[in-house]
């Protein structure tokens, strides 16, 4: 199977799921509480299509990198724990630049999703993920920002997240004059969700029915036949960090006095941050196994996409 017809098949599924929210919110004009919905509406998909994408880390371990072997397996164990839990640190002692370094390494890893169509389209969609919710409505985004970070000032961030997305919006329009493809359509489709949908449920149904999905399904298809055990222990994984995240927003609440609602985000928010680093880690040896295979006449698995080397 060629990747670009893969790649479609995602930018279907992405359009389906950007016309049903649309639609949802239109219907739910006028009514209280449409913004909630919308987002529960939103995080229902990211968890559908999104829950096993960062949980399969260990099965591509163990099957791409021969950690077959228990010793080698807990190191990596260890290691991933230990960046994840190093992260959540930084973000205890100092919120803000955590939440910077966040963005910033954000917009690098989700310009992964444009990788293999060329360049202009992988800093187009990167800039416009974390920066398209920020130009659209900074106030929110400022709101949100501040309940993450415990209270911090965080203008300058919404600031610098505010010129990325204008930076996103004009490599978009550049990119727009010179080709009109699957790529083109994905990042128009990002800047309508980002002007019609709170924040949460933009950044839901991006990471849930486009980042998430084309990943699991790349990571999936270069695991042949060993991809069913490795779902079934990513689902595991993923309903242990669903515990995980539960039990902390319910401490964060209990101990600090936090309400149920800003603690809830800031286990999710906090949460997805560390997992992201090894998440990106992993992502980043693994790409260059598959570049050195491709090199010495192997042919790369389907997980050398959509992050192999973009088009000059």
């Amino acid at each position: 199977m060629k990747p670009p017809v893969v790649l479609a098949r995602h930018t279907a599924v992405f359009v389906i799921a950007t016309a049903a929210v649309l639609g949802l919110a239109l219907w739910l004009t006028g009514a209280r509480d449409n913004g909630s919905v919308l987002t529960l509406t939103a995080f229902a998909i990211a968890v559908l299509f999104g829950m096993p994408h960062g949980a399969l880390d260990l099965p591509r371990a163990r099957i791409e990198l021969g950690l077959t072997r228990r010793g080698p397996l807990t190191v990596f164990f260890g290691v991933y724990l230990g960046l994840v839990a190093a992260c959540i640190m930084l973000w205890w002692w100092q919120p803000r630049l955590a939440l910077a370094g966040f963005l910033v390494y954000s917009a690098w890893h989700f310009a992964g999703d444009w990788r293999f169509d060329d360049r202009l389209a992988a800093w187009a969609g990167g800039l416009t993920t974390i920066g398209a919710p920020a130009l659209c409505h900074s106030h929110r985004v400022g709101e949100i920002l501040g309940q993450i970070t415990g209270g911090a000032d965080v203008s300058m961030i919404v600031a610098a997240a505010a010129l990325a997305g204008v930076a996103g919006l004009a490599l978009f329009a550049t990119r727009c004059v010179r080709c009109r493809d699957r790529a083109s359509l994905e990042i128009g489709l990002l800047w309508l969700l980002a002007v019609t949908l709170p924040p949460l449920a933009f950044f839901a149904v991006y990471y849930g029915a486009l980042h998430a999905l084309r990943q699991t399904h790349c990571v999936l298809a270069s695991l042949g036949h060993a991809r069913t055990r490795a779902l079934g222990e990513a689902l595991l994984s993923s309903l242990a960090v669903i515990v995980v995240g539960a039990l902390a927003a319910i401490l964060l609440t209990v101990c600090l006095g936090i309400s149920p609602d800003d603690a809830l985000l800031r286990a999710v928010f906090i949460g997805l941050a560390a997992l992201t680093v090894p998440h990106m880690l992993l992502d980043a040896l693994l790409q260059r196994a598959h570049r050195i295979r491709s090199r010495s006449g192997r042919n790369p698995t389907v997980a050398g996409y959509p992050h192999s080397r973009p088009q000059q």
